[in-house]
């Protein structure tokens, strides 16, 4: 009989809340009922009152407002008629702390399964969003698995939401025991295994994340594993949702900070105000920075969060955030070689590394990226007249001569030539566009243009001025000029003859010239011949604008290389490269035995020449340098090899990558055989294999899918693939996975051909035309190149005075000159100038060991040796003549010779004036000489 009961609850304090009075009738019982605030009257139930209902006498919350949990509360009961009796069997009293758990399920995590992830579920019912209703207050999980490296953890919400708790982290140790995840703790990745203890989420905070998101629904712990090897369990996890009551702290951060980096440092140092709040309710509890470097640390450049929270005392939190950004401002530091020299090498190509050009580079960031371009590199050059003098003017007196431009120039100083010595100057004028000739009287046309200085060298030594500043002088402009000494030096100059009034090279021309003693007025003095010379730079021209050089750059270039930082800061500089090819070419001779053992032992720290380096898939590529591949046998190469340590390459992406020799060729090859040695730690679905080109495509020779230390293949017969186009290729593939990696070394190739005879047919004459290069099978070389044919031991070679005419003699005349043999030679034939065009005979006379001169009319003195025919070209054209007797001669020997014209022909040469007499080669030296139009007889 219930309607007898009164039951109330009362405080320590003694405050009473009636929960039913009297209700339920003649029925029996109390079971399960549940008194909450906002749940229906216990007054509308009916025995026995089970679920929830809401007390009688009022509200838990009005009742005992301000009471003191702490403390012995009382259930009072009472029975208000006689003849029914009763027990209370159990009763309780929750205090709500305002957070719920939702405990998730547990399990195995399957081995190397990323990027699946693999979900463990916890429901909750609480209704309502986070961030106004609720906050995440923690995550906590204990998990066994070994190695916890391979483990990314997740929380994702009902919505599909993510946040990384975990990526990757604690290593080769194990376990998570004991691990709360909540914002404001030490990031995760501070921590090392087993976790234990409190750590914010490496992916971010709870509250930004999952922000405005439904409470209720299925979170999920979604956990994979990124390598084989390791097994674990999620033991237990779960989400405690906190419920926000009353309002939230208003909070307000400092403003966006923006800043240049330290001088040379990747980030500058930072000072900042806490965040202030204030609380609605003011129950405001802490105000705590959750993000973000602390103030007076130096944050790295790129834009910095920092976030803080403002929490009240119910458990409402508010967070703001502002940014500082450190601007990297700060431009790389390189320095260019000043001169760098390049070989082409067989394959006539080279690209250059931007750092072997650099003396030194260095910025407080790092340099991400280097541009090469062409440049324009000054350089030094000179041209002289002659310092021959033999005439001279007075003190203060004036030389006067054209310069004409055919590039651009900066003139930087002149070189004169005077008796004197001791310090002088010299004023130079010009008329820009202008000739000396005609205004060395006329003051009125000159302008001053620069003064040189120097120490004067006296007479038959050039003595240098320089100017105080480069002077810039026009492509296409002829400029006059005169160079007034000072008054204790003169000019020694050199009289005109008309050979000797101009000079010039690809830059410049000079053309002369006059003098007086007076500058600007009396007497002048023309042709003279200015002794001395200008002194200018010159622009080397620009290289290519990449770092591909080949043939066509043989020579200087001019090369600029441009450093960039990840901030877009640059710097450039210039350096002067000389592109040689002095590597002879690489051939092989028709029928020559063919023999190649080509090792490659991959001990240099970059590609070796010829090798080929490409990602399939992935970026990442073999290195070279280092002994080390990365693997759990626990060996190294004795020295350095080529790796792929797919280790390093890290998780989550795939990579297959080759590794390709360059091409032989072994067509004709009767033996051929491969080696290397090789190491490879197998874990699963990777795989290591070799194949060689055929000539028409790759044939697979060995594939590795299991553990193998240092090891040599053995010798591997190679003639079934051999071709003129055979290589071999390594290739390695983590088949998507995150594997261990490969190497190998001491590639080795050994091929042999037997030698072959080369066939010949000759004509009916006895003779055959044959091309030289169809006795060549192949030539290695990247640049042009000639084949010519010589007999074993001898050197042809020529030696050549002039063809400028300018005089000749009578049809059947004859020329005499002296030839010294410096090596034993054999004349074979004759280059002559003759005017005549046709057929026609030369007779060569000889004196062993005499001279020409005092014997051109003394015939008994001269023997004929051979006789030479050919056809006459006519005047500017060498006419070339065949001996019909091979004239040796000896080391040593000095021989007089003379050339005897047919009747029909005369010899056409040049007067000689001292300087164009004498010709030599390393095998033959030449000096001359006369003519007479009477061969031994007359003038």
């Amino acid at each position: 009989w219930d309607g007898d009961l009164s039951i109330n609850l009362v405080s320590p304090s003694g405050a009473s809340l009636n929960l039913s009075q009297f209700n339920g009738g003649s029925l029996n019982n109390y079971t399960n009922t549940v008194f909450v605030d906002g749940a229906p009257s216990i007054t509308t139930g009916s025995a026995p009152f089970t679920g929830q209902f809401s007390p009688e006498g009022g509200t838990f919350a009005d009742t005992f407002e301000g009471e003191d949990v702490n403390g012995t509360w009382s259930l009072a009961v009472c029975d208000d008629a006689g003849g029914d009796l009763g027990t209370v069997n159990s009763w309780s009293i929750t205090f709500y702390n305002g957070t719920t758990t939702s405990n998730g399920t547990t399990g195995a995590i399957p081995d190397n399964a990323c990027p699946v992830l693999t979900n463990f579920s916890a429901n909750a019912t609480n209704p309502g969003t986070l961030g106004t209703e609720w906050v995440i207050d923690n995550v906590t999980l204990d998990i066994s698995h070994t190695w916890d490296g391979d483990l990314s953890i997740n929380l994702v919400s009902p919505s599909g939401t993510t946040l990384n708790l975990s990526q990757f982290n604690g290593g080769s140790a194990n376990n998570y025991t004991n691990t709360v995840f909540v914002d404001g703790a030490p990031s995760i990745t501070t921590g090392s295994a087993p976790f234990t203890g409190q750590f914010s989420p490496e992916g971010g905070t709870f509250a930004s994340t999952f922000d405005g998101e439904t409470v209720s629904g299925d979170w999920l712990l979604a956990v994979c594993d990124d390598a084989g090897g390791d097994l674990g369990t999620v033991n237990s996890w779960s989400i405690t949702f906190l419920e926000l009551v009353g309002e939230p702290p208003v909070i307000q951060c400092p403003a966006d900070v923006v800043v240049s980096n330290d001088a040379d440092q990747c980030g500058a140092i930072v000072n900042f105000a806490d965040a202030v709040a204030i609380d609605p309710d003011g129950d405001l509890d802490t105000v705590v920075q959750i993000s973000g470097l602390p103030t007076g640390s130096e944050f790295p450049v790129g834009v910095n969060t920092v976030e803080f929270r403002a929490t009240d005392l119910a458990g409402n939190s508010s967070t703001c955030s502002f940014t500082i950004t450190v601007e990297d401002v700060q431009d790389p530091m390189i320095e260019c070689l000043a001169e760098y020299t390049v070989e082409l090498g067989t394959t006539g190509e080279y690209t250059l590394d931007p750092e072997e050009l650099l003396a030194s580079f260095s910025d407080n960031c790092g340099i991400v990226s280097y541009e090469i371009g062409g440049a324009l590199i000054p350089e030094t050059r000179e041209l002289t007249t002659t310092f021959a003098a033999g005439n001279g003017g007075a003190f203060g007196g004036a030389v006067y001569f054209d310069v004409n431009v055919i590039e651009d120039i900066s003139l930087t100083g002149l070189y004169l030539h005077t008796n004197e010595t001791g310090a002088f100057t010299a004023d130079v004028y010009t008329i820009v566009g202008g000739n000396y000739s005609g205004n060395e009287t006329n003051a009125g046309a000159w302008t001053l243009l620069g003064t040189v200085s120097g120490t004067a060298q006296g007479l038959g030594t050039p003595s240098e001025g320089t100017f105080g500043s480069p002077i810039a002088l026009s492509a296409g402009t002829n400029y006059a000029m005169a160079v007034v000494m000072d008054a204790s030096h003169g000019h020694d100059y050199t009289n005109g003859n008309g050979s000797n009034q101009f000079f010039s090279n690809a830059d410049v021309e000079i053309s002369l010239g006059s003098a007086s003693n007076v500058p600007f007025t009396g007497s002048v003095f023309s042709p003279r011949i200015f002794n001395g010379g200008v002194i200018y730079e010159a622009l080397i021209s620009g290289g290519p604008q990449d770092n591909f050089l080949d043939c066509s750059d043989i020579g200087q270039v001019g090369i600029s290389i441009t450093a960039f930082d990840a901030a877009g800061n640059s710097v450039s500089c210039n350096t002067l490269i000389t592109v040689v090819d002095t590597t002879a070419p690489e051939i092989m001779c028709d029928g020559e035995p063919l023999a190649g053992d080509i090792v490659e032992d991959f001990e240099g720290s970059t590609l070796p020449d010829g090798w080929t380096n490409t990602a399939i898939v992935g970026t990442d590529l073999w290195t070279f340098g280092s002994p080390v591949y990365v693997g759990a046998l626990g060996q190294a190469f004795p020295t350095n090899a080529a790796v792929f340590d797919d280790d390093a390459a890290g998780p989550g992406t795939a990579n297959t990558v080759e590794l390709a020799s360059p091409v032989y060729n072994l067509s004709g090859v009767t033996e051929a055989t491969l080696s290397f040695d090789y190491a490879y730690n197998y874990l699963s679905g990777d795989a290591f294999y070799v194949e060689v080109f055929d000539g028409t495509q790759w044939v697979e020779i060995l594939r590795f899918e299991e553990d193998h230390p240092v090891t040599n293949t053995g010798d591997l017969d190679m003639l079934p693939y051999a071709n003129d186009a055979f290589q071999v290729r390594f290739t390695y593939d983590d088949g998507g996975g995150w594997m261990w990696g490969v190497g190998i070394d001491n590639f080795h190739l050994s091929y042999f051909a037997p030698s072959t005879v080369v066939q010949v047919i000759l004509d009916s004459n006895g003779l055959a035309n044959y091309d030289a290069s169809d006795l060549l099978v192949d030539v290695v070389e990247g640049c042009d190149y000639t084949v010519t044919v010589e007999a074993a031991g001898v050197v042809s070679g020529d030696l050549t005075t002039l063809f400028a005419g300018g005089n000749g003699g009578a049809v059947g005349g004859a020329v005499y000159f002296d030839v010294t043999a410096i090596e034993d030679v054999t004349l074979t034939a004759l280059d002559l100038h003759t005017g005549e065009t046709g057929a026609f005979t030369v007779e060569v006379y000889a004196i062993p060991d005499g001279t020409y001169i005092g014997n051109e009319n003394n015939a008994g003195a001269w023997t004929l040796v051979a006789t030479g025919s050919g056809d006459g070209q006519g005047a500017g054209t060498p006419s070339f003549a065949t001996l019909d007797t091979a004239v040796s001669l000896t080391a040593g020997t000095t021989y007089g010779m003379a050339l005897v014209l047919s009747a029909d022909h005369g010899h056409d040469y040049t007067n000689g004036d001292g300087t164009n007499q004498n010709y030599a080669t390393a095998e033959l030296s030449f000096s001359g000489g006369s003519a007479t139009n009477v061969p031994f007889t007359g003038n």
